[in-house]
């Protein structure tokens, strides 16, 4: 496709429908960026393990289903249909999905074995009492499989899809991958900082704001979040039996 009708379909997803105004652009991102971040601080920092923090982590998910809908139907007055890639563009980003996944986790293992794995393993029981706060860790590997899943197809379709897909029609596209990295890694922040001293919670944060990136930069170039997706189940999946070990490894 020539650059500018690439540059019209991004402005204009809809061309049969005037383009919603800045305002309403606005209106039904901000939300999206701010809301698991506040989130974060009710369930975590707030009201741990309390009736109203459980509440708000399953009203949070909720959000994350319903919030792209409700503004792209009824803020933006768009369908939630867009044009679907092809079957070769398909398996080409599935390539770059499970390379960079897969190093990913293989890097997370190798940072077991040095100083910062003695970092992680030293929090695995406060790590271990929040997820029992969540009520999750009796069904942990149920909880696992969720999460790397169900959960990261949620996050794609929120953060890449309606989140940066919303943030590049208002500014140029360098700024909506930082601003939509920054967001996806705002509420990571929060989590991690409970466990962690400030400075470790920032770098894995950020961390997670670099993976947000790059998989913003796969939705650009493929307009497809099948490859971003997957990259995502492989990391959480990776992540997540790094923390099966910690709470488990004795039994």
């Amino acid at each position: 496709m020539p650059e500018s009708q690439t540059a019209y379909f991004l402005q204009h997803p809809h061309p049969d429908r005037p383009a919603p105004s800045k305002s309403r652009l606005w209106a039904a991102v901000l939300p999206a960026l701010v809301v698991p971040l506040l989130a974060s601080l009710i369930y975590f920092v707030f009201f741990p393990g309390t009736c109203f923090g459980k509440a708000c982590f399953a009203l949070v998910k909720i959000h994350l289903i319903a919030w792209p809908i409700i503004a792209t139907l009824f803020i933006l007055k768009e369908s939630l249909s867009r044009p679907a890639p092809t079957w070769k563009t398909r398996f080409h980003t599935l390539i770059p999905g499970v390379l960079i996944g897969v190093t990913v986790v293989a890097s997370m293992f190798a940072l077991m074995l040095t100083p910062l794995g003695d970092i992680v393993r030293a929090s695995g029981g406060s790590i271990k009492d929040k997820v029992a706060d969540l009520g999750m860790l009796k069904h942990y590997v149920e909880f696992s499989i969720f999460i790397s899943l169900v959960n990261s197809l949620i996050e794609e379709c929120y953060w890449r899809w309606f989140a940066y897909g919303t943030l590049r029609r208002l500014m140029p596209l360098t700024w909506a991958h930082i601003v939509a990295a920054l967001a996806f890694s705002a509420h990571h922040i929060v989590v991690v900082s409970q466990f962690f001293p400030l400075s470790f919670a920032l770098f894995v944060g950020l961390s997670v704001g670099v993976g947000g990136l790059i998989w913003s930069l796969m939705y650009q170039k493929y307009n497809t979040i099948l490859g971003p997706w997957v990259c995502h189940i492989i990391i959480d999946a990776g992540f997540l039996w790094i923390v099966y070990d910690l709470f488990f490894r004795d039994l």
